[in-house]
Parts: structure tokens; sequence; C-alpha cells
């Protein structure tokens, strides 16, 4: 069970690497995290510089992630940003960061000790 999670988890987090590994879409992605509300698609597009052909893919895309949700409201289709989608991703990189910075703090203490030390 334990197992089966962890790689489910490692599969999220393979996705949305891979929705966010295009330039485009992370320009997308910041877009919409300075939202207030969800845009339509045409203010994502414009705001993005793609075609609006181009962002349904992008769209598609950060669906399939998890990343970004397609919302018709009226007559407007509306572009809406998943943010918990990321909290796997977020720990990952903390953990990542923090067993970094750890050792390179250990490094730092290491070389100091072999540093010839002056005598008064």
């Amino acid at each position: 069970m334990v197992y089966s999670q962890a790689t489910a988890r490692a599969a999220d987090m393979d996705a949305v690497f891979t929705a966010l590994a295009h330039p485009a879409r992370r320009e997308i992605v910041r877009y919409l995290a300075h939202q207030e509300q969800p845009p339509t698609m045409t203010a994502v597009a414009t705001a993005s510089g793609v075609s609006p052909q181009m962002l349904n893919k992008h769209a598609l895309i950060l669906e399939r992630a998890g990343i970004a949700q397609r919302r018709t409201v009226g007559r407007e289709r509306r572009l809406e940003l998943n943010a918990r989608s990321l909290d796997n991703v977020q720990a990952w990189i903390e953990d990542t960061r923090s067993f970094w910075e750890r050792a390179f703090t250990n490094l730092e203490a290491y070389a100091a000790s072999l540093s010839p030390r002056s005598t008064p």
C-alpha cells in the first residue's frame, strides 16, 4: 500500500515537472497564480504571448498534470489554477534543499577544520 502511494505520488510529480518543463506553460502558471479570479482563455493567451490554439494545447497538458482546469462560465471559457497540485513538488524541493544545505554546511565545517590555524 505504501509503495503504491509513493509510486502514485512520484507519477503525479513527474506529470507536474513535465508540464512545467515548457517555458510557455510556466508563464501561464505564473500568470494564473497572480490572478484573483480565473481569467478568460483570451486574457491568458494575450498575457502569455501564445495564440489561442497553442493555449488550448498548453492548457490540456496543464489539465492532465492537475495544475489547471478549464471551466465554462456563461459564454466564456476560463482557466483556473489548482495550486494544491504543486504541494508534493514543493515538499520534494524543500526536502532536497534542506539536504543540500546540510551537506554544504558540513563541507564548510570540514574545510574549516583542515585549514591551518594561526597561533598567537
